[in-house]
């Protein structure tokens, strides 16, 4: 039999939810170390590991195969196999952690199973997004020895209203930019108790906001609005949006600092959290668009960012634990969307840069 298809593809054809509730239902069952297929009755060999790294575990519950096997049934069909079948294995449910793989292998024994029937169709479901790990491509090869690849399926940002963006700006550039914004707020501070500042001036930043009380913040940073400038062609193609940049602000978290859950205004329809440098602090985003979810924790790195609908989805941070932390926010509008008239001007001024008391000033 020559086979015209190796591989059938479906894609957004479970809901969120459904894997959600799998991930939470396998972490609280035991997992046991993967092991070799036609070596699983010889115990578990060191060996293995250069072949297979993962922990498993089989889930039998029938709400999980009720979901799953219509999709082998389509594919069985569309892709002209026709394979007679007549039962189902329990679902294996896998955990790669770092350096976890699995190297070339059919997945069937060498050796007759016991029950006679052997392997005809297998499905592997990929319950994390694509764009929260790094590797993991899922590599097939038919019986001529091609190869194909099919990467961690990405929902796209029109799909679940924000992406994440590993290494937007490097290390580097993160570094820097966390060193100045920290020197800056030292120098803002000095002058402060030197009365070198009024404390109703904002062009050096300013102490505290309705959000963060004791946090040091800059608005429309020259620094900053450059780096949005910069970033903006960049991310419009990578959520295929086209933007108009609006301002940005820039905040030093210290201990103990709290964000409310909250939803932005609308200048801020489409907003990015990039993590310039200091103590690691997750931010949680409510994907579903609902109130007082339990939301997703995303942990980004310096360098990372993260872009979101704010005016769509609930975001904020639970109590900061670290000694401090500086983000960025780069804020923008849809030039197409529900407030595109906001594009005319940057969030009520003339042009990039200019402090808040700039607003609605010609």
């Amino acid at each position: 039999m020559i086979l015209k298809n190796y591989n059938w593809n479906f894609q957004n054809c479970l809901p969120l939810n459904f894997c959600d509730h799998v991930i939470k239902y396998a972490k609280e069952q035991q997992f046991i170390t993967g092991m070799i297929g036609n070596r699983k009755d010889k115990g578990f060999d060191e060996e293995d590991l250069k072949v297979r790294k993962a922990e498993i575990l089989w889930l039998k519950e029938p709400w999980v195969l009720r979901h799953l096997t219509p999709f082998a049934s389509l594919a069985n069909k569309n892709a002209g196999w026709n394979f007679e079948y007549h039962r189902h294995e329990p679902v294996q449910f896998t955990k790669y952690v770092d350096d976890g793989h699995y190297d070339w292998h059919a997945d069937m024994d060498v050796e007759p199973p016991n029950h006679g029937a052997v392997r005809k169709l297998s499905m592997t479901i990929p319950l994390v997004d694509g764009s929260e790990y790094e590797g993991g491509d899922f590599v097939i090869k038919n019986s001529f020895g091609h190869e194909t690849v099919i990467k961690g399926y990405k929902m796209s940002f029109k799909e679940k209203g924000y992406e994440i963006c590993k290494g937007a700006v490097s290390k580097e550039l993160a570094s820097f930019c966390y060193r100045y914004f920290l020197l800056k707020r030292d120098a803002y501070y000095y002058m402060r108790s030197k009365d070198y500042l009024s404390p109703y001036e904002t062009i050096f930043g300013f102490h505290g906001d309705t959000q963060i009380q004791n946090s040091y913040n800059s608005y429309a940073d020259v620094a900053m609005e450059t780096l949005s400038s910069t970033m903006l062609p960049f991310l419009s193609k990578q959520i295929n949006v086209d933007l108009h940049q609006q301002y940005t602000y820039t905040r030093c978290y210290s201990y103990g600092d709290v964000l409310e859950r909250h939803k932005d205004r609308p200048e801020c329809e489409i907003s990015a959290t990039l993590n310039l440098g200091g103590d690691p602090w997750p931010i949680f985003i409510d994907e579903t668009g609902g109130v007082d979810n339990k939301g997703v924790s995303i942990l980004l790195q310096p360098g990372d960012l993260m872009i979101y609908r704010g005016c769509d989805l609930q975001h904020w941070r639970d109590p900061f634990e670290g000694a401090n932390a500086v983000q960025v926010f780069l804020h923008y509008n849809d030039k197409n969307g529900p407030f595109k008239k906001l594009c005319r001007k940057f969030d009520e001024k003339e042009m990039l840069g200019l402090t808040v008391d700039f607003k609605n000033k010609a």
